[in-house]
This record gives structure tokens, sequence and C-alpha cells, in this order.
């Protein structure tokens, strides 16, 4: 986890350097957000969308160029489990049912798997664009009359289309998961501390999203900058050291993904055991 958020780090601060690459006519959209969310957890471990609930809010994006973006999000983020009918039992043969509200707060970063956006045929800009996003949040859920506060890693994907100039469509699904482990109202299930990075929780937000673009960009200084073929290399080493830090990025942020997936579906009297003898 910890190489991961360094890499992450690298890889903003290279994509700050990278700033002159502007290859979209507008810096940045902004817009409301609406969709359904799921939850993974103690309470469900099965059927994400068991218990679907409502999400909305607003996103802000910085778009640094035609592939590279950044965004913020503020959303509202419903949640609700119920344990009857899972395989895992809690103490007692006892149920558990809940309902939270949870107001997520967090940044991203965006890698277009193609030059999105208006342009000259021949410098291949699409309409069209899927996307992978990563990032890094915090949230404040309500739940039986209390709130928790925890940091939450959000990893998914997502498509854009034009819809026409300074109007942008999106659909986006993220996994995202919480290191609070009482999002649900429950904390160490069968008497274990499962600590901060192995608790169960995780939630889905799949939403679409309609922004405005605003802000032209100086087209003067672009042209002044492609002028110079020093900035023009050093553009291109910066955009190939990018590629190759996302993709290093995605890779690790899958495998905790997968990680964490694998473990919910595993029973739960087995991560009991690998608790007590690790």
């Amino acid at each position: 986890m910890t190489i991961m958020l360094k890499r992450t780090a690298i890889l903003l601060l290279a994509s700050l350097l990278a700033f002159a690459a502007w290859s979209q006519e507008y810096r940045y959209e902004v817009g409301p957000a609406v969709g359904i969310t799921g939850y993974l957890g103690d309470a469900n471990r099965s059927n994400m969308y068991k218990m679907p609930r409502v999400a909305g809010g607003g996103i802000f994006r910085y778009n640094l160029n035609s592939r590279w973006a950044f965004k913020g999000n503020l959303f509202y983020v419903g949640l609700a489990g119920d344990s009857k009918g899972i395989d895992s039992k809690f103490p007692g043969d006892e149920q558990y049912k809940f309902s939270s509200h949870v107001i997520d707060l967090g940044g991203q970063v965006e890698f277009n798997f193609f030059h999105f956006g208006d342009g000259p045929r021949y410098k291949h800009y699409k309409r069209l664009s899927p996307y992978m996003v990563a990032g890094l949040g915090m949230g404040m859920a309500f739940v039986n009359g209390k709130a928790h506060l925890g940091m939450v890693l959000p990893l998914g994907v997502g498509v854009k289309f034009r819809l026409k100039q300074r109007l942008n469509l999106g659909f986006e699904f993220t996994m995202r998961k919480s290191f609070s482990d009482r999002f649900d109202g429950i904390t160490d299930l069968y008497g274990y501390n499962h600590g901060f990075a192995k608790n169960t929780e995780w939630y889905s937000v799949a939403a679409f999203t309609l922004t405005y673009e605003f802000s032209k960009r100086c087209v003067k200084c672009r042209a002044d900058w492609k002028r110079s073929p020093a900035k023009r290399l050093s553009l291109h080493i910066l955009n190939r050291i990018l590629q190759h830090s996302m993709k290093e990025l995605v890779t690790s942020a899958c495998l905790t993904a997968v990680t964490g997936l694998l473990l919910l579906a595993a029973p739960y009297p087995l991560q009991a055991v690998t608790l007590r003898n690790p």
C-alpha cells in the first residue's frame, strides 16, 4: 500500500511538470453526478446490489491534456446491508441489518485510452474514450446515530462522450475500499481486530455525469511552447514516464482490489484461523 501511494505521488508530480502539453481548448469541467451504490462487507458477502441505494453529488475536473485529467468529487452515498441468507454466521446466529449515509470527498487521476476532445483528424482526437481512474479520498459515515471517519481508495473505469462543444456525458464505475471498518456499524466481528488494512468493507458507485467545460486556454502560449525542439523533447520524455508510471499504478491498484475481493469471498472462519496463526 505504501509503495502504491509513493508511486501515486510521483505520478502526480510528473503530471504537473507536463502542464504545457495542452491539447484541449478548455481547461476545466464541472457538473452533477447521479447513480446507484452497492455494498460488500460483514452484512453482505456475495451480491453487491442486494440492497442498492442512491448516490449523487458533483465533480470538478482539470484537463491537463487530451489523455490526462485530475478530478475531484463530493458525493452523498447511501449504503445498506442485511446478513439474512449469507453463509457466514454472526455470533449467536444473530442477524444484522443496517442503513448508513456517507459523505465521500476525494480526488482521482484519470487516463484516457484515446485523445479525447475536438481537433483535426490527423491528431486522432476522439469524441468517445474509455478511461481508468485511481485516487484517494475521505469518507464520513453516519450509522446508528454515530459518525465515523475513514480513508477511501477508489479504483475504477469509465467512458466519456463529447455531446457537443463544451458539453460531455460520462459514465463511471468505481470500487471504493474503506479503511475504517465502521461504515456498516460492525466492528471487530468475532472478537478479532482487523486493523487498518484488513477490514472487509467495499462499496461501489456507478454514476452518470454531465459536465460543462470552461476557462479557455491560451492559444498563443501553447504555440510558443511547441516551437522549441528542446521543450518538445522534454515533453515527450515526460509523457513516456507518465505512461509507464500509470501502468504500474493501475497494476498495483488492480492487485489490491482483487486481493480484497478474494478475502471477501473466503468463508469467515478461514479468516479467523489466519488471524490466529499468521
